[in-house]
């Protein structure tokens, strides 16, 4: 009888908490009009996007704050979160990459404080006010906000040739090395000597650019949106161009071996563009494939 007991109080205390659903449900109300969301747009945000996102509703009020629960507990991150009016706000959001396809919960919570006044949630425990089920989730296909594809700073045309120039330097040296390792030439050749004084003046030049490398640029953002792919630096879009166009997209081997990687793109109309990936976070080119479908 005891444990029958337990077990009712135990699933009863589970039911009050929302334990079940996997978020904290609070039974209590705020004293006046309890905020509440009607709509929000866009209703579909692809993975790894970030963008604003307009919340309509009715009550909304200083204090409130907005949280969206989606697939497997994984939560869109809430940049900032305005409300313009009590019938409108916007709130700028970042998803995971990882998050998958799926339907999300859209919340609405508060803080309550003396006097059951509203108060803003940092400053507490949040109450729920609100888990509403409107129509909004994750979608591959959605082209509602741009996906960012990586931090990069942009490598200049001069300095593209400048390494083309040394990686075909540094494989000529390499072919050397290997012919007179299988005897195929005369070290002593003069006119060998004098190929193998050029590829060591060379090199010594490639130390000199190497250090230039070392460094990273000013960043920027490569975005995918809506079938295009786009680099924006220091709020200029240096390109954007229709996915459709990207012909090729290639890493660079860097001939200094230092850890940091740079990318060629290349489009269908000539244009081509150098991206080095910080140091700090560097990309990697099967994603970067995966994503311009090449």
């Amino acid at each position: 009888m005891k444990l029958t007991c337990l077990r009712f109080v135990f699933a009863f205390s589970w039911a009050i908490l929302g334990l079940g659903n996997g978020w904290a449900q609070v039974s209590k109300t705020p004293k006046g009009p309890v905020p509440e969301i009607s709509g929000v747009t866009p209703n579909s945000v692809p993975p790894g996007g970030s963008g604003d996102l307009v919340i309509t509703g009715k009550n909304l009020a200083p204090g409130v704050s907005l949280r969206i629960g989606c697939k497997d507990s994984r939560n869109a991150h809430i940049d900032s979160f305005k409300i313009e009016s009590p019938a409108r706000a916007v709130a700028h959001v970042t998803l995971p990459e990882s998050v998958p396809e799926g339907p999300c919960d859209v919340y609405l919570e508060f803080v309550r404080g003396p006097g059951s006044e509203i108060l803003p949630s940092v400053q507490g425990t949040p109450e729920v006010v609100q888990v509403k089920s409107v129509n909004f989730g994750v979608s591959n296909s959605s082209t509602s906000m741009p996906v960012g594809l990586g931090e990069f700073s942009l490598v200049p045309d001069d300095d593209l040739k400048a390494l083309a120039t040394m990686d075909a330097a540094q494989a000529s040296a390499q072919k050397m090395a290997d012919d007179v390792k299988s005897g195929k030439v005369n070290p002593m050749d003069p006119d060998f000597m004098k190929k193998m004084q050029e590829a060591a003046m060379q090199m010594g030049k490639m130390a000199q650019q190497g250090q230039k490398f070392a460094q990273d640029g000013v960043k920027g953002e490569l975005l995918l949106r809506s079938g295009s792919v786009s680099f924006v630096q220091e709020g200029k879009t240096i390109f954007n161009q229709p996915i459709s166009k990207v012909q090729d997209i290639t890493q660079i081997q860097d001939p200094m071996g230092s850890s940091y990687k740079i990318f060629r793109l290349a489009f269908s109309d000539g244009k081509v563009y150098g991206l080095r990936a910080p140091q700090s976070s560097p990309a990697k080119l099967d994603n970067l494939k995966k994503k311009l479908g090449k």
